[in-house]
């Protein structure tokens, strides 16, 4: 690994050797239960230069600069552990800072009372005019080799910073805390005001700064739209007609309501839709295309497709997409005459910074194997909850079916009766003896039969409907929030599989040969100057070749935390669900309840004396 100076350090013998960064903390620390606030990062980076590690030196002029007496400091390095044989990593860089701001503010810089006020800790305040980078780490030595180097120094210094910068927060796996209330609610005596941060810092500083800027939301994020799941602004039928003159194929006709626009499609532009999505945006989240399956599944995961579409706002700017819902032309013809051949986006990574904390983003992107096993548990969850609300579908209208065959038979016992209200199926010579009152009670009997006959034929409609709400609507929305689940899943898959560090270990590799190489010929007396200058020009190939592959994975990082925060949106659609779900049970479930009383009512109007019936 090399630092932000290029072309080598002037005095290659380090003065200390490269800490190990798992060194543990003392005993004394290491009881501290300490989540490192987001402020301290980007703080590390600045002070460090880049690197993993602080000097004991670095980190002392720090709290001097911060107030604090030369002793004072030299006390809180002690307590840390840190010394000039044992620089600080970043926990204990963190913990270090976090005893400096106790003794700014007239408290014990000891770890038991940063136990106490680790959670309301403010920033620590710093002169402005303070130089905070460690300068043993970025000695400057392009003066012995002469001008013929200096025209291609600062393009590659800047991107050998980005390189360390990148590379550097990538690394860290600490939790991070959001900043807390003053310190004054604890002790009253004390004034704390939120410290602005310095808005002059050295050029080494740039990159640090650049990391901890504050999230703007996009008006693609402020559209609440996208995220009403249940929104319907396509509808996807299956045309009567089939296509293709001697192969038929099916054909499906898309209306959409945004457009007014009716245009006919077949699968196979569906599914050049979905690769080209994938293509031009391989950094987000996208609508899940479904397998071709059974007909009824296609259409229903067609619809599922177009209106996510149509409901994300930057699909639904797309100029390809438009084309597709809008143009009634075939689309073969279509991507010929309008050249919709994707390559990927290329957005202006300072306007993604203001959008997005990159320093968060990196953090976030540096987890991405936790993020993938939690997502493939909310998959599961939510398979489950669908596979469930399916079978309940079907068990209510099974249910519905037996009922109705309860209410059939029922029916079945009400016998036809005579012009004179008698059965039709007793024998004359039977019906001369029945009594009046015998036939007052059958009379009555059949009635209410009939009754129930009708309150268990809409209990079985009931049970039907409650299946069918189930299954077209709860069931249909969980199947639209698990699409979305599945949409980060593939994305986390592209991610991984377009990882840069392989390429920018090995790009950082052949740097490292290249500025060795450079060294042995600027030794030699009789080197001339045209090797030198080769080397030199492939070193700036080099470093633009870092530069574009740094630029891809920052987009990757910045990308992912934009998506992850679009997803975490997404789960206010679960109250839709579960609460219409809910609705829909107690409005069935009342229903029921009333059918079944009307049902109730009818059997206690029967006879129930058996010499009724003498």
């Amino acid at each position: 690994m090399f630092n932000d100076n290029p072309w080598g350090a002037a005095d290659p013998t380090p003065q200390f050797t490269t800490p190990d960064l798992r060194s543990s903390f003392s005993p004394d620390v290491s009881r501290l239960s300490h989540d490192i606030p987001p402020q301290h990062y980007a703080l590390f980076t600045e002070v460090s230069g880049g690197m993993g590690w602080v000097t004991a030196e670095s980190i002392k002029n720090l709290l001097v600069s911060a107030g604090l007496q030369a002793r004072q400091a030299q006390e809180i390095l002690t307590q840390v552990g840190i010394s000039l044989e044992n620089p600080a990593t970043l926990p204990k860089f963190s913990i270090a800072v976090s005893l400096g701001i106790l003794a700014q503010n007239d408290l014990p810089p000891t770890i038991d009372t940063l136990e106490q006020y680790r959670d309301e800790l403010p920033e620590l305040k710093i002169n402005e005019n303070t130089e905070l980078s460690d300068d043993s780490h970025n000695k400057d030595s392009d003066d012995e080799f002469g001008d013929m180097v200096h025209a291609d120094k600062a393009p590659i210094a800047g991107a050998a910073t980005a390189a360390v910068g990148n590379m550097s927060l990538n690394n860290i796996n600490s939790k991070s805390k959001t900043e807390s209330e003053p310190l004054e609610n604890k002790r009253q005596n004390l004034s704390v005001e939120a410290p602005k941060r310095p808005q002059s810092r050295s050029a080494k500083t740039s990159m640090s700064e650049m990391s901890v800027v504050s999230e703007v939301e996009s008006h693609e994020d402020q559209e609440l739209d996208q995220w009403k799941l249940d929104k319907e602004v396509v509808t996807v039928k299956e045309a009567k007609e089939k296509g293709g003159v001697l192969f038929k194929h099916v054909n499906y006709d898309i209306t959409t309501k945004i457009y007014g626009s009716h245009v006919v499609r077949r699968y196979n532009d569906f599914f050049w839709l979905s690769e080209y999505m994938c293509k031009k945006y391989p950094y987000r989240m996208l609508p899940n295309i479904p397998p071709k399956g059974f007909p009824d599944n296609r259409i229903l995961g067609l619809n599922r497709f177009s209106n996510a579409i149509l409901r994300t706002p930057f699909l639904r700017a797309d100029k390809a997409v438009q084309a597709f819902f809008k143009n009634s032309e075939e689309l073969s013809r279509i991507i010929k005459s309008s050249n919709f051949y994707p390559t990927p986006e290329r957005p202006d990574i300072k306007t993604l910074r203001g959008q997005v904390n990159a320093e968060r983003a990196q953090r976030v992107f540096s987890s991405l194997d936790n993020i993938a096993k939690k997502v493939n548990q909310d998959e599961a969850t939510y398979r489950i909850q669908i596979i469930s609300q399916e079978k309940i579908a079907r068990y209510s209208q099974a249910i519905g079916e037996e009922m109705y065959s309860i209410s059939n038979a029922t029916r079945q016992h009400n016998v036809p009766r005579e012009a004179n209200g008698g059965p039709s199926d007793i024998p004359e010579g039977i019906k001369s003896v029945l009594s009046s009152a015998r036939t007052k009670a059958m009379r009555v009997l059949r009635e209410n039969v009939e009754e129930l006959s009708m309150h268990f034929g809409n209990t079985s409609l009931l049970e039907k409907a409650k299946g069918e709400v189930i299954r077209s609507v709860t069931a249909e929305h969980l199947r639209r929030y698990h699409d979305t689940v599945v949409s980060l899943k593939n994305l986390i898959e592209r991610l991984k599989e377009a990882d840069k560090m392989p390429a920018i270990d090995r790009a950082n590799d052949r740097i490292q040969n290249l500025r060795e190489q450079l060294g042995k010929l600027q030794n030699q007396p009789d080197t001339s100057i045209s090797s030198i200058e080769k080397i030199n020009s492939q070193l700036k190939t080099e470093f633009q070749t870092l530069d574009g592959l740094n630029y891809e994975l920052e987009l990757m990082q910045l990308r992912f935390y934009q998506e992850l925060k679009r997803y975490d949106r997404s789960l206010a659609f679960l109250g839709t669900i579960y609460s219409q779900h809910s609705e829909d049970q107690i409005k069935h479930h009342n229903l029921m309840l009333n059918a079944w009383k009307q049902a109730l009512d009818a059997a206690k109007h029967m006879p129930t004396n058996p010499l009724d019936y003498v």
